[in-house]
Order: structure tokens, then sequence, then C-alpha cells
């Protein structure tokens, strides 16, 4: 029913000082749902990654002195408008949530997770990752109550400058309204193409069929199952999927912990191979029909440190294609550790 779809493409040359001719194998991959392309360039080739210690981040990107966040959220930052019936702000824990000064649509608000100015990537507690989430789940609601039009939802993260984030400190953000975003509009046209088909829910279908071949699925923790696509659009990219639930305003308390779980299992598995900055979204479609489960994805991006290069090549900014030289099986050896699950292919280490 779900087609992994592969083609090598095989470039051949004299080898560099002599007369041999030399091979080098690549790989294009289509994504199952969508059909969209990647490459897997020299696949097989070891990655080579300085660890990310805190000595690497510029100490003057570090202060607080500058740092919105780190002053009293109540003087600074704006209040929710009185028609969602909302308190100016909403609160979790450290997690306070408050509209974004510099929105992206017509409800747009940040998550200030931490009180802690900089947090290490390993270091984020799996309270902290819930508390932003339940946040994110009460906005989204009082929206919804106040307008169902504003049916799709993106909570976001950006941590560290190399995922776009403008502010060290970290923070989600969330958007409702009722433009969809290209890839939240692509996921659910497909998606509703392959039920036509098929008569089935691709979802489902991805997770049962992930998990039986097992080289890509990583675990199932309470409700959600988490793996790595076939055909990623990010590097060392991670899905966690709730195959029952579509909705982010109705995301139970044991769901969202099964979230924080993996997304901290994530954070774990990047911080110890040496990544130190990524971005996250959940795209949600809060409206029948329901043919969406909330998904978080997680990619990770270049290691934030005083001279850092960007992983967007010409392939992925101007062409629309994203390659990687590791295979998403290697990525998922490389964290199903972090998962406590079955061990699969032996782990890549990070090499200094």
């Amino acid at each position: 029913m779900i087609e992994f779809r592969s083609e090598p493409l095989v470039a051949r040359f004299l080898r560099p000082g002599g007369q041999e001719l030399c091979e080098a194998v690549n790989e294009v991959r289509w994504d199952p749902l969508t059909g969209r392309t990647m490459r897997i360039t020299a696949p097989g080739r070891p990655v080579t990654r300085p660890p990310a210690t805190p000595e690497a981040i510029p100490e003057t990107v570090l202060g607080r002195d500058n740092c919105p966040f780190c002053k009293d959220l109540a003087e600074v930052t704006p209040g929710i408008r009185p028609t969602l019936q909302s308190p100016r702000a909403l609160k979790s824990g450290e997690a306070t949530l408050f509209p974004n000064l510099y929105p992206y649509g017509t409800n747009s608000a940040v998550i200030c997770l931490t009180r802690e100015h900089h947090v290490p990537i390993q270091r984020f507690s799996r309270a902290q990752l819930r508390n932003g989430l339940a946040v994110a789940r009460d906005y989204v609601a009082k929206v919804q109550a106040a307008e169902p039009e504003a049916r799709y939802v993106n909570i976001t993260w950006n941590l560290l400058p190399p995922s776009g984030g403008t502010l060290i400190h970290p923070h989600f953000q969330v958007n409702a309204d009722h433009i969809p975003v290209n890839r939240l509009r692509e996921d659910l046209t497909a998606s509703a193409r392959f039920k036509e088909r098929t008569g089935s829910d691709y979802w489902r279908a991805l997770i049962a069929t992930e998990r039986r071949l097992g080289t890509r699925f990583l675990a199932d923790i309470g409700q959600s199952a988490w793996l790595v696509p076939f055909a990623p659009r990010g590097q060392m990219e991670v899905w966690g999927i709730l195959p029952h639930r579509t909705k982010v305003a109705d995301l139970t308390g044991a769901e969202m912990d099964s979230l924080a779980e993996g997304l901290q299992n994530i954070l774990n598995g990047y911080a110890r191979i040496g990544i130190n900055s990524l971005n996250f979204a959940i795209e949600t479609d809060e409206s029948p029909p329901e043919l969406l489960p909330v998904r978080l994805r997680v990619v990770a991006r270049s290691i934030f440190r005083a001279w850092y290069r960007s992983d967007q090549t010409h392939f992925t900014v101007v062409l629309d294609e994203f390659t990687t030289i590791r295979a998403p099986e290697m990525t998922a050896a490389n964290l199903r550790s972090d998962f406590d699950a079955p061990a699969g292919l032996e782990p890549e280490r990070a090499r200094a």
C-alpha cells in the first residue's frame, strides 16, 4: 500500500592523478505520500562533527542584558486580547505565552519556555517541554472558541541562530489562522488523495509499515509513535505522531507527556552526537475532515559556534530539493538508544 521508492544515480570519473575509472553512487528517494524527491549524496560516508560544547558558543550571545525574556515579562510583553476570554498571558510552570509583537498571522503568540537565558540542548527537562505544549494547547483552544475559521495551526521552535532564531532565550511560537502553510496544505491534499485511492488512513498505515520494517522506527511512547522518515526534508529529521489525535486543542495530559518525552529523547540524542541547534514544528487542521494526525517534526541544524556554516545549500534554497550525506536508517540507528528501543544498526559515533 505504501511504496518506498528510490533510485541510484551513478557518477563516473577518473581517479585524481590517475586513469582508473571510479564510481560514486547517490540515491534519490520519493516521499511515499507527496512524491517529493530528496537526495542522499555519498551514502555511507563518515559524518564528522566537532562536539557542541558550551565553549563553542560565542560568549557575546549568551549575555542576558539585551534579552527581553530575561526582564519582567508582564512589563515588556503585549497582552492577549479580551475577545479570547483569557488573562493577558497563559502560564504553566516556567512557560508563559503572550502575543507576538511581530506576528506571522492573525493569532500569533510566543511561549517563553524557561527562566534561564540559555539552556544547553541536553538540559531541557520534560516538564519544561510539556508546559510549553500545554500553554500552546490552551491558547489554540481559546482561539478556536472565538474564531473557528482560524483552523490551521502551527507550533514551532527555532533553537539558536543556525535555526533562524533571533533570540537565544528558548521560546516556542504559535500561529492559528484561516490560511494553511504550504507544508500543511500539501500534506492535507496528499492524505485526502491517498484515502480516496486506498480507503485507508495514510498515517496509520505508515506507522504500521515502519513498525513492521523496523529500520527507521524508533519507539512507541504512550499513544505516540516515533520514526525517521524515509525521504526526509531536513538533517536527522524525526517524527512523533499521535495517530488517534487530530487537534492540538484536544490534546490530553498523557498525550502531551508522550510528546515531551519523545522530544526530550531527540534532544539528548542530538546532544550526544554533537548537535546543539534545531527546528521543530507541529501543524494541524483543527476542523473536519480529520485527515492529519498531530505530528511533531524535528530537524537538526548546523552546530552553533563562533564560525558555523549554513546547512542550506543551493539544492535546498533555490532548487527546493533537500540533500544529505546521512541516510535516514543511520539517523534511526544513532537515536534508537535514546528511545530505549531494541538496537538496530550500529550507531555512528561523533568524531572530534
